[in-house]
């Protein structure tokens, strides 16, 4: 399913560009892929909390289970027969549980609001794609740049 979804993305930007070449065959168009693989690990434990209730209004029992959930929590490192002491997490999303693309999800979404309207972007999970079409590609480098220094 992740897959077919993440698929979907790739195949709305192919099409986008394609149609861009269509209706001007002088058009070029560039692409960035974003595959935020760690992001699951960066993410700072406090800032989901405060979008979660200043975003979605979520508040009472329910916000602090979310925050005890992502908050205080250890690991220990195995290497071959050896266990590590235990090692106390400051970031990240617990891997593994079935909370855990839910939560990253809700914690990326209003990011396509910072892309100027002049790009397109594509969000799934930890993808992200941002394309835009043109004849002048220092314009298309530059709307880019811009896109991402605002991300």
């Amino acid at each position: 399913m992740v897959l077919e979804r993440a698929t979907g993305q790739q195949t709305r930007c192919f099409t986008s560009v394609k149609d861009a070449q269509n209706i001007k065959p002088t058009n070029q168009t560039v692409v960035v892929f974003l595959n935020l693989s760690k992001a699951f690990d960066t993410v700072w434990c406090q800032k989901p909390i405060t979008k979660f209730f200043n975003v979605y209004g979520i508040c009472g029992w329910i916000l602090v289970w979310i925050y005890n959930f992502l908050r205080n929590r250890l690991i220990k490192v195995k290497f071959n027969r050896s266990l590590s002491e235990s090692f106390r997490l400051h970031q990240g999303v617990p891997q593994s549980s079935v909370l855990n693309h839910t939560l990253f999800a809700l914690f990326l979404v209003g990011v396509e609001q910072v892309v100027p309207e002049s790009c397109k972007i594509g969000i799934f999970v930890d993808n992200i794609v941002v394309w835009k079409s043109g004849s002048d590609f220092r314009k298309l480098e530059r709307d880019i740049n811009f896109a991402f220094d605002e991300l």
